[in-house]
Formats: structure tokens, C-alpha cells, sequence
């Protein structure tokens, strides 16, 4: 199906999954409602789906109010 659409080696459903979640959650959907779309039952199994890149992990840390 991918092949078919163009895309090559490395895209899979899972990679498909991953990237709508990590996006969904990038533009600030709650966890909780990408756990009911994704269809899983429990949160703890979203996680596998989330890809953080270093630049959101650095912008997160910079928008910390640590009252120092």
C-alpha cells in the first residue's frame, strides 16, 4: 500500500500511527484524547507512539517558570 502511494522502504501503519500521534500532541490534543483515537484503552500505551524531537524538548524546558 505504501509502494503503491509512492512512499519507500520505512513507512509502515506503525510509522503512519507514530507520526499522528507525536503531531496530534505537538498541536497541544491532550493525551487522553489521542489515547481514544488511536483506540487504545489504556494511556500507558500511548507512549510508544510519542517522538519528541530535541527541538520541542528544548522549547518545553525554556517555557518552565522555575521562580528563580
Amino acid at each position: 500500500m505504501y509502494r503503491a502511494a509512492g512512499l519507500g522502504a520505512g513507512y509502515s501503519s506503525h510509522s503512519g500511527r507514530r507520526t499522528f500521534a507525536a503531531r496530534s500532541v505537538a498541536n497541544g490534543h491532550p493525551l487522553e484524547t489521542v489515547q481514544i483515537l488511536l483506540g487504545h484503552s489504556n494511556l500507558d500505551h500511548v507512549a510508544p507512539y510519542l517522538d519528541v524531537s530535541k527541538r520541542d524538548t528544548i522549547e518545553a524546558v525554556a517555557k518552565l517558570d522555575l521562580g528563580i
